[in-house]
């Protein structure tokens, strides 16, 4: 059976994702960090891709968490 959440959880579950893009993206900035040659590698750009995308999942997840929260308060459940 399907469980039903509130829109207000269903933010907090957005928020918590965006918690974890932020430890993957850490994860991968020091990859970066530490290769020998980060301006040229193949590995440093496809890095940079991913932290591109990374970086663009956790702004979506933190503006439609925000967007939720902003628009359907929890007080307003009936």
């Amino acid at each position: 059976m399907v469980q039903l959440k509130t829109l207000s959880a269903l933010a907090d579950e957005y928020l918590e994702q965006a918690q974890v893009q932020t430890r993957i993206i850490e994860k991968n900035r020091k990859k970066l960090r530490a290769l020998p040659n980060p301006e040229t590698s193949r590995e440093a750009y496809r890095l940079k891709t991913l932290l591109n995308v990374l970086y663009a999942q956790r702004r979506d997840l933190i503006s439609t968490a925000n967007y939720l929260k902003r628009n359907y308060p929890e007080d307003d459940a009936a």
